[in-house]
């Protein structure tokens, strides 16, 4: 006999603060979750590799994130480019 669960089991990560805008809590928040380093190298290798100036839509739909996160991700991702570059 197996278990159902619902689909929606996992805690959703609070992205924004009521403004709307992140706030410095929320990124590291969202740096600590342990997909966050596999999402971004997989922006960085793969995706940024094929479409340098992708924005967070885009991002937002191939990870599976809202477009707070993926727009976190797209920033860290160019960073980490320039320090490697500079």
């Amino acid at each position: 006999m197996t278990t159902r669960h619902s689909p929606n089991t996992a805690t959703q990560l609070k992205t924004t603060n009521e403004a709307g805008s992140r706030n410095n809590g929320d990124s590291t928040n969202i740096r600590s979750n342990p997909l966050y380093r596999g999402q971004l190298a997989y922006l960085r290798d793969i995706l940024m590799a094929e479409h340098p100036n992708l924005d967070e839509e885009i991002v937002s739909e191939r990870l599976d994130v809202s477009t707070n996160i993926a727009k976190l991700l797209i920033d860290d991702c160019q960073k980490s480019c320039e320090d490697t570059k500079g």
